[in-house]
């Protein structure tokens, strides 16, 4: 079922109804001609329904990452949705449902590294997903993650062996308008309704780094 609104938890700065007129109202001169999001064309219509897909690894360990190894060792964490999830909650989930946008929400990942079936069931129940996936060994391309989860959203068998437990469920009733593929840790410094998404086209967060964007027209995976 899409995600239910949970308990006021809205500031002052950001009630409902001053929500649903920034929907309604244009966008700032400024917000229609320029960013990487607006792509000359700036707002349109906020969809009447979303769908969140998250992909990759939801609590990932990674060597050498603003560390020093000498001092505090090769392995730290590069990525955990519990650390986001009340950030990210409050500017990606809470200003759609505030508004009246149903979310669903679907996900491709891996299984805890330790073997936690525990924090594996957290993740579940925090994200409440139409259709969800863990696999027990790490693919083969970082793009199967994305594959695996854009399937269970278009309700299509696993590309591969199901290697692991999910869920592949149903259509639910209304079929959602957009879909935003993201990963686990987003963290955005606005919510989502003040960025100046053309929601009618593909929009990419944002270019990567000069010499990859001019080398290999890489982007951000930040969020599609």
């Amino acid at each position: 079922p899409p995600l239910a609104p949970p308990p006021p938890r809205l500031s002052a700065a950001s009630p409902a109804g001053s929500l649903r007129a920034a929907l309604a109202a244009p966008p700032p001169a400024a917000a229609r001609t320029a960013g990487p999001m607006a792509g000359g064309q700036g707002h349109s219509p906020h969809p009447r329904s979303l769908a969140l897909l998250f992909h990759g690894h939801y609590d990932r360990q990674g060597r050498g990452l603003w560390v020093d190894e000498a001092t505090d060792g090769p392995w730290r964490k590069c990525g955990d949705y519990f650390a986001v999830h009340v950030r990210l909650r409050a500017t990606l989930i809470e200003p759609l449902l505030a508004a009246g946008v149903p979310v669903r929400t679907y996900f491709h990942t891996y299984a805890h590294p330790s073997g936690c079936k525990a924090k594996d069931d957290a993740l579940v129940a925090a994200l409440r997903p139409v259709s969800h996936q863990f696999s027990t060994a790490l693919l083969p391309r970082v793009s199967e993650s994305y594959v695996r989860v854009l399937r269970l959203f278009l309700r299509l068998p696993p590309s591969g062996p199901d290697d692991g437990e999910g869920t592949l469920a149903p259509p639910p009733r209304g079929a959602e308008e957009a879909f935003i593929l993201l990963r686990f840790d987003v963290l955005l410094r606005e919510p989502l309704w003040q960025l100046p998404i053309d929601w009618r086209i593909t929009s990419l967060a944002f270019r990567d780094k000069k010499w990859a964007w001019a080398s290999q027209r890489k982007s951000s995976d930040l969020f599609f």
